[in-house]
């Protein structure tokens, strides 16, 4: 029973001798925490590539950002705001139910992007691992900071979902896709979401407008699969969307390492549009690094989002003074999520004091979802599949 407990443990807890950094020299026991699964081979493991080779394959000349287009940058709209306000009164109880209430109150806070923050973090990702390689350690974004700062659900039924829909679902879809081919027929050609809420918002806060608007939410981040995906969730069904935003997320960094790599931020460069919500990383980056925060930061009220600290807030950096704090570990938080923040409500996970929790059928759903998040495994997106290593 011991051994069956063991092998389905996420973390193991060792303790080993260490010296401190600076200061005395004599050895103290200390516990440390480490994640399954854990290697001990006796064949040589293979060597991951250093930090420096990471970042010095890329050029500080390299910087110029106005080649890279964040397509997939949230830029939410005044409209936008008011259809959130409009609908919540009907279908919050449905938003929770599908676990998103969190992600649509999250996508009315603007988040104001920093190239020289986003360029620099990319100098020293590793497309081996799917982390940072910073001098002093390694870090990634983690399933955890795209469920806590998008507001996006780990657990739930996969993305894509293979079969057909049947009866009402599949005529909901039809008459979708029928109002989606409407602006086929304009000179615009697309609908952006100017369009698509001003299409949408003047109805009575029927299905229709409700699948419109979940589609207008989330086709940033699942593209043209975003109807399909809309009317599972306006009928309360929960989907795992944080890992398809996080392996999309791995993927364009990794595209954009490539094309960092290649010369790409010289100006006779050709542009390159990345479609992950970089946003996040944005945030990610200002969470973890204090040195590169925006000075005026929002106070988190009682049900905000923890995003709303970094509503509007700007701090425009030069590229080598991101380097220079990124080779350094003197501002990098390593639990901010842990950190008591005004009047923002923590998750029941994160506690003063640690304790062994089992993860049953019955277990608490955050706990589930922390759990998934400690868990190595593979990203499915629609288009790709990544690899998840949590570190950080």
């Amino acid at each position: 029973m011991g051994e069956e407990k063991a092998d389905r443990s996420l973390v193991e807890e060792w303790e080993a001798e260490m010296v401190a950094y600076a200061g005395s020299t004599e050895p103290y026991k200390r516990n440390g925490y480490f994640l399954n699964p854990i290697t001990i081979a006796d064949h040589e493991i293979q060597e991951t590539p250093s930090s420096t080779t990471q970042r010095t394959t890329i050029s500080l000349a390299s910087s110029g950002s106005s080649n890279v287009h964040f397509k997939g940058w949230a830029c939410p709209q005044r409209q936008w705001g008011h259809w959130v306000e409009k609908l919540q009164p009907i279908y919050e109880d449905l938003w929770k139910k599908a676990g998103i209430f969190d992600a649509i109150k999250a996508s009315t806070y603007k988040i104001r992007r920093d190239p020289s923050s986003i360029l620099g973090a990319a100098a020293f990702w590793c497309e081996t691992t799917n982390t940072f390689l910073f001098p002093w350690s390694e870090a990634t974004v983690t399933l955890e900071d795209v469920m806590i700062l998008g507001g996006f659900p780990v657990l739930g039924e996969p993305i894509k979902k293979r079969e057909p829909f049947e009866g009402e679902l599949q005529e909901l879809e039809k008459a979708m896709i029928a109002e989606h081919r409407k602006f086929n027929k304009t000179k615009w050609r697309k609908a952006d979401q100017t369009l698509w809420t001003r299409q949408f918002m003047e109805r009575e806060g029927d299905e229709l407008e409700h699948v419109g608007f979940l589609s207008c939410g989330f086709q940033g981040i699942v593209g043209q699969y975003s109807i399909p995906i809309a009317v599972r969730l306006s009928r309360g069904v929960r989907i795992a969307i944080a890992p398809a935003i996080l392996a999309g997320l791995y993927r364009d960094l990794r595209v954009l390492k490539d094309y960092l790599r290649c010369g790409g931020g010289a100006q006779e460069a050709a542009p390159l549009a990345l479609w992950a919500p970089f946003s996040i990383l944005q945030v990610w980056l200002w969470e973890r690094f204090v040195a590169l925060r925006p000075k005026a930061l929002n106070y988190v009220n009682s049900g905000e989002p923890r995003v709303a600290r970094w509503h509007d807030a700007a701090k425009k950096l030069e590229l080598p003074f991101v380097i220079s704090v990124l080779e350094l570990p003197d501002s990098f938080q390593w639990r901010p999520y842990a950190i008591s923040l005004d009047s923002w409500c923590m998750p029941s996970f994160y506690k003063e004091k640690g304790e062994w929790i089992c993860t049953g059928p019955l277990a608490n759903e955050e706990f589930v979802s922390f759990a998934r998040c400690l868990t190595p495994c593979e990203l499915v997106r629609l288009d790709c599949i990544e690899q998840y290593l949590p570190i950080g």
